[in-house]
């Protein structure tokens, strides 16, 4: 059994991250955190992860759409990225698809640590 990412958000430690895009995804249940750090690590997510980023590998936006598609066709439960770290400025494509397929963007602060 695991827990909501709207629940996680409403954690203490949690409260400088913010929702990008897929609000209506919030309900979805986390039961494992993953890191994304390979061009073709996604391809091991089982489902219900939730994926954390620098957002190095996800600066072309084709590529970024194809890691959501296939982390939606998964029921992974969201992907966290470190805003302002490599990637300034989510492209609004992106945003625009993780809202068609309600799958959370979360902004993780560009200081927090990934504990």
């Amino acid at each position: 059994m695991g827990v909501s990412i709207r629940e996680i958000l409403k954690d203490k430690y949690f409260k400088k991250y913010s929702v990008l895009a897929g609000e209506g995804g919030l309900e979805r249940e986390i039961q494992a955190v993953a890191l994304y750090d390979a061009p073709d690590g996604y391809l091991w997510f089982k489902g219900k992860e939730f994926v954390m980023t620098t957002g190095y590998l996800l600066q072309d936006p084709e590529c970024f759409m194809e890691v959501l598609r296939y982390l939606h066709s998964r029921n992974s439960a969201g992907m966290g990225i470190k805003v302002d770290r490599y990637l300034k400025k989510v492209p609004d494509e992106v945003i625009a698809l993780c809202n068609e397929i309600n799958m959370p963007l979360i902004g993780i602060p560009y200081n927090e640590a990934w504990v």
